[in-house]
């Protein structure tokens, strides 16, 4: 163990030392730091924790050394600012996002994760029984968790949302897409992302186009319609809840016809268990909320709906039967057998509100420059005293 985190450690020294050589300030920088007693650490440390600032110029040198190697390093802080400074530049080179898309994949229920644990359970068990293997299993194997993960956001992103060149998603054409993953209280991990359209307009030309052109404003409704549902056809559910019983492409016998049939029908059931916000609510409704509210964060109930229409604003609003109904795309949802969020950014406040969040997730975890300080300081004060 003390070996391997020797080896770690000497191989992200070799990194840090290569990409601060390649700035061509690499000697200058080395004597910078080197001047950096643990007095001078500690009075910069104590100015920057009473006034947020110092005026000591070796201080920023630190800083920026730091992150310049900690970029490269996952999960660091600096490789969180970094992603923060991506999306910034999508949003330059590609305009505004279009969707918003979340998809937490159930890595209790799914049988890949069996799969991938390498455990096969028996065809002839009860199923009260294999769902409680399930989830123990799933619980003793992180790993595999993580591989379920990654292989289910990959598969929706490359082969449902933006496929390789010449195929067309089930969004449309796609400029581009950036998704973070965060996990919740239990660990377990979900992927929140922004995707763009191509030639997707800006929001108040959007506004105005919806306003002024008719024609114009039945397309989006229709291609909307096509893509987020908020309806649960309660007809067409069935007992396919199981993963496992999701029709298969390799064995279907009818049509192609009749197969796009089968799979919306699986998702409208998967919708019709996954997409229903609990009446009752539950402790993340009111996570922010102050002593004595209880208004739910998610806005639930939401108003019903009869027909989708553009309102007099400018404001696409879709068809809800049920003011429940979390939206969702049917063909996801049959993808990964449990729920996810997906709506249009219709408004200039919901995307910069939505940007704001996962960019804030992004970077949430920023050490501060007087964190860095007193590290700093307490790693010299060992260097000097050994």
């Amino acid at each position: 163990m003390y070996l391997l985190y020797d080896v770690i450690q000497r191989r992200k020294s070799a990194l840090g030392n290569s990409l601060l050589a390649k700035r061509g300030d690499y000697q200058a920088v080395q004597n910078v730091i080197s001047s950096l007693t643990y007095d001078r650490l500690i009075a910069a440390a104590q100015s920057l924790r009473t006034t947020k600032t110092t005026s000591d110029p070796a201080i920023a040198v630190l800083r920026r050394s730091i992150q310049t190697v900690a970029a490269r390093v996952p999960n660091s802080f600096a490789e969180k600012m970094d992603m923060r400074s991506r999306i910034r530049a999508l949003l330059i080179e590609f305009g505004p996002a279009a969707l918003w898309l979340t998809i937490n994949p159930s890595d209790l229920r799914d049988p890949l994760v069996l799969k991938l644990a390498g455990v096969t359970l028996p065809t002839s068990g009860f199923q009260k029984v294999n769902h409680a293997l399930r989830r123990k299993i799933a619980h003793m194997n992180p790993a595999a968790i993580a591989v379920f993960f990654d292989k289910v956001c990959t598969g929706v992103l490359k082969a449902l949302i933006r496929p390789p060149e010449g195929e067309m998603g089930i969004f449309g054409d796609i400029s581009t897409y950036f998704g973070v993953v965060e996990t919740n209280g239990r660990g377990m991990l979900h992927l929140h992302c922004l995707i763009w359209l191509k030639g997707n307009l800006d929001f108040f030309n959007l506004r105005e186009k919806l306003l002024r052109d008719p024609d114009f404003a039945d397309q989006m409704i229709i291609y909307l319609d096509s893509i987020i549902s908020e309806c649960i056809d309660t007809s067409n559910v069935d007992n396919l809840s199981d993963p496992a019983s999701m029709p298969s492409a390799s064995s279907f016998s009818g049509t192609d016809e009749d197969y796009v049939h089968e799979l919306w029908r699986y998702g409208n059931t998967v919708a019709s268990k996954q997409q229903i916000h609990s009446q009752t609510h539950n402790s993340t409704c009111f996570k922010y909320s102050r002593r004595g509210s209880r208004k739910c964060r998610f806005y639930f109930p939401r108003p019903k709906v009869e027909k989708s229409h553009i309102n007099g604003l400018g404001v696409a609003h879709l068809r809800r039967e049920n003011e429940w109904v979390n939206p969702y795309n049917p063909w996801i949802a049959a993808a990964i057998g449990s729920n996810l969020d997906l709506s249009f950014l219709a408004t200039r406040t919901k995307a910069l509100a939505l940007l704001y969040y996962i960019t804030n997730y992004a970077a949430k975890d920023e050490a501060s420059t007087y964190q860095m300080a007193m590290t700093a300081a307490v790693i010299r004060k060992t260097l000097e005293e050994a």
